[in-house]
């Protein structure tokens, strides 16, 4: 069994959940619908979000995506799971920022509000109060017969003060 988002809470401290999770997993090779929560701040001036998806493979490859606003495509890009993110959609593809998840099939991603991935890779753009983003983990789901294919967390939508 996966990491519960109730043991992620109490991994990163018990911080309080932030932005509206929407837009249900499929669920992957180990039964489960991987989940995504946000914790921190909504507050541009606190600089302070940490995304946490759950419930994924153990030591698999994970990318958090990040759009402006809900979409839901099924399936999308060969994958299983769903795409729920869409307008100017673009990829953490920073050193460090495309990781691989723990034991527990868990990763997480600290976003620096200054610098959200903007499309056309390269380019960054910095929150500001009223801002919305909507945040998607993309993972790789390899299933018991071996057959290589990935997957999708729930969407979190975050407008930020």
């Amino acid at each position: 069994a996966g990491l519960r988002v109730g043991q992620a809470l109490v991994r990163f401290g018990i911080k309080p959940l932030i932005g509206e999770a929407y837009c249900a997993a499929i669920p992957n090779s180990l039964g489960l619908e991987a989940s995504l929560v946000a914790i921190g701040s909504e507050a541009v001036s606190v600089d302070q979000v940490t995304l946490v998806a759950a419930d994924l493979p153990p030591s698999t490859f994970t990318l958090f995506l990040v759009g402006r606003s809900r979409t839901y495509i099924l399936p999308f890009g060969g994958s299983e799971g769903a795409l729920c993110i869409q307008g100017d959609i673009s990829g953490f593809f920073n050193p460090g920022e495309i990781s691989a998840t723990d034991a527990m099939g868990a990763a997480e991603l600290e976003v620096d509000l200054t610098a959200i991935p903007s499309l056309g890779g390269g380019s960054t753009v910095a929150a500001l109060p009223g801002d919305t983003f909507t945040f998607q983990c993309w993972y790789r789901d390899v299933s018991a017969s071996g057959s290589s294919s990935s997957n999708t967390t729930n969407a979190v939508e975050i407008t930020f003060e």
